[in-house]
């Protein structure tokens, strides 16, 4: 199969965790220490309404510090951090397409969705780079 005809699916990484909007700034801290990842979806009734990135959140957290000096993490909401209405692809689309996408309009995720439109994973720049490991290795007859 060549490259351009790769589903993104190929390189999703599937989650089974995610946040909703009562959780806080505290259970987004927890989240990125303990599961080692930068983006998180934010799921309510089964849908992704939005994600949050580690870069994200630690910037809001400074803005929110020069404000007030004093920032209580278990007062901040999920939905005052997130961005609503994430990027998001059908996992049959091509990896072409939606790695050029990110690229062009500087996207650093893409939620990625079955044929019904559920969430099955997320694609990162990290899986994307993968991709490119992947496909270079193999056009050198080395497979991972």
């Amino acid at each position: 199969m060549k490259l351009k005809d790769l589903p993104v699916d190929e390189f999703t990484t599937h989650f089974a965790e995610s946040l909703n909007i009562t959780n806080t700034a505290e259970d987004i801290n927890h989240f990125f220490e303990t599961k080692k990842v930068r983006h998180i979806p934010v799921v309510e009734d089964n849908k992704v309404i939005g994600i949050i990135s580690e870069r994200d959140f630690y910037k809001y957290l400074a803005l929110k510090s020069q404000e007030n000096n004093k920032v209580v993490l278990k007062e901040i909401q999920v939905n005052e951090i997130m961005t609503e209405r994430p990027y998001t692809v059908f996992s049959s689309e091509s990896l072409k397409t939606v790695a050029f996408e990110m690229s062009k309009n500087k996207i650093g995720s893409a939620i990625v969705l079955d044929s019904d439109g559920n969430s099955i994973g997320i694609f990162t720049t990290t899986d994307a780079l993968n991709a490119l490991v992947e496909v270079l290795r193999s056009e050198q007859g080395l497979f991972i």
